[in-house]
This record gives C-alpha cells, sequence and structure tokens, in this order.
C-alpha cells in the first residue's frame, strides 16, 4: 500500500513522498535546484535528516490545525467572565499567574 503526501516546505517548493506504509524506508523526489540548496545547507550526509525535521514539523503544523479548526464554535459566544472587558480580564489573569510563580520562587520559611 503506498501514499503519496504533499508537503511545503516554502510556498513556491512543494516535496511529493511516496511511502510505502508498511517500511521505514521512503522515496523522496525532490527538484535538482532544491537537492542543491538543501546540500548546501546540511551537506549530503544530512539530507535525511533535515528531511525528516521538515515531515516531523509540517506533521505537527497540520495536527495542531485541524485540532484548532475542530475547536471553532465549541466555546460559547457569551457568558464568560470575560465577556464586559476582555483587556482587562487578560490583565488580572497575567497579573495572577505573576504573583503564583513568584510566590513559588520565594523560599519555604518555616518558624
Amino acid at each position: 500500500m503506498y501514499r503519496i503526501l504533499q508537503l511545503s516546505l516554502r510556498p513556491e517548493v512543494w516535496v511529493q513522498v511516496c511511502a510505502n506504509l508498511w517500511d521505514m524506508r521512503v522515496h523522496v523526489y525532490l527538484d535538482e535546484d532544491l537537492v542543491a540548496e538543501l546540500d548546501e545547507l546540511v551537506g549530503d550526509r544530512g539530507r535525511s535528516s533535515f528531511i525528516e525535521d521538515a515531515v516531523r514539523a509540517q506533521v505537527d503544523r497540520e495536527r495542531r490545525w485541524r485540532a484548532i479548526w475542530s475547536a471553532v464554535g465549541s466555546v460559547a459566544d457569551g457568558g464568560h467572565d470575560w465577556d464586559p472587558d476582555p483587556a482587562a480580564w487578560v490583565h488580572e489573569q497575567r497579573r495572577r499567574d505573576t504573583e503564583h510563580r513568584e510566590a513559588k520562587l520565594q523560599p519555604d520559611v518555616k518558624g
């Protein structure tokens, strides 16, 4: 079973990855200019690692975007603590966080 994935490392460059889903090895076809640029950055011995990192980053981004889009509409439009003044609410939350963090950093003094 093979699957073709299209990934964008930059908006103007698309990479097609043909992966055998049962094996660890994949075959990647890249434009010659892109390979030259890749070799200039990481050398021919660093290609696999660089491509693996790029694929991981793109998969992570895609997973995050899917989670974000799946949450759209899950928060009610009203009835929140922040509705009257969102800026004041955020300011208060940050103040509390700072106080909490500073309290944790204080030495524990026992009498």
